[in-house]
């Protein structure tokens, strides 16, 4: 699919495109917020927390995550380290459908993990071997939700929502694979705090846009957003660069994000884009 001339263009495209798209564009992402912290265990548990609520459209996820962070203060880990538990304090806090319930749970139970194995990158390792991420995603998920069973026997569906399984339910896993993202790469993007695991081996955080322009590029001609697809992406990309496939993916996604590429070809504006000769739409 991606062989000889055609593969050449879309990398070069891609890379003009990657180049674009720099740290610049942060404020437009949920990642922008634990670039704000300092220290490594406070950017790993924000990204933790940004990654759970980045669903929806930007402008209900940044009001959602400036809630967030008000109440997780200037030392995010430290808070959900000694959090006990106080669902009144977080009143404050809804995003769609999940609620201060929800973050009440989801404070709680990732206290457990951070007091129990010192770092959400333990508890992922522990279960992580090369060339099998989806299980080590399922396994995360699964911990997750077992450990939450301790304090509410009767896990909400909005709570469970937050904890996806590749494996059982076949989910993509976007907001899990944009953490892992987040954590393992590095460069002047995403803050490469793990090294349990190579970037070559992560997976394509799979959303709509991502998802719609991939197609429209010739990554995948599946058109179900779902770990499959995000997979299949991901090996077309790892075609093009086998030791960071998922580089490009802050930079597709702006151009779903920021509105630039419409789902009908407009040839003033198409033109401007980066992927312009290379797209099928």
């Amino acid at each position: 699919m991606l062989r000889g001339r055609r593969g050449v263009h879309l990398k070069r495209a891609l890379d003009n495109l990657y180049a674009q798209y720099d740290a610049g564009y942060l404020r437009t992402d949920p990642l922008w917020f634990p670039k704000q912290y300092e220290s490594p265990e406070d950017r790993e548990v924000a990204a933790f927390f940004a990654a759970q609520f980045a669903y929806g459209n930007v402008p209900q996820i940044f009001r959602s995550l400036r809630e967030l962070f008000r109440h997780l203060g200037p030392h995010p880990a430290a808070f959900v380290r000694s959090y006990r538990g106080g669902r009144a304090a977080l009143d404050g806090f809804t995003h769609r459908f999940n609620g201060p319930a929800d973050l009440d749970l989801l404070l709680r139970t990732t206290a457990a993990v951070l007091r129990k194995h010192g770092s959400l990158q333990t508890l992922f390792s522990s279960d992580y071997r090369a060339g099998r991420l989806r299980e080590a995603i399922s396994a995360f998920s699964r911990r997750f939700l077992e450990i939450s069973a301790a304090f509410d026997s009767q896990t909400a569906r909005s709570f469970a929502f937050l904890f996806p399984d590749p494996v059982a339910g076949g989910s993509a896993c976007k907001r899990l694979n944009m953490f892992l993202r987040w954590m393992v790469r590095r460069d002047h993007l995403d803050l490469g705090l793990w090294t349990c695991m190579p970037a070559s081996e992560l997976v394509i955080p799979l959303d709509t846009h991502v998802g719609r322009i991939s197609r429209y590029i010739g990554l995948t001609s599946r058109q179900t957003d779902n770990w499959k697809t995000a997979e299949d992406i991901t090996s077309a990309l790892r075609a093009l660069d086998p030791e960071d496939p998922v580089k490009y993916d802050f930079a597709i996604a702006r151009l779903g994000i920021l509105r630039l590429c419409p789902r009908k070809r407009i040839p003033v504006r198409c033109r401007e884009c980066s992927l312009f000769e290379v797209c099928l739409l």
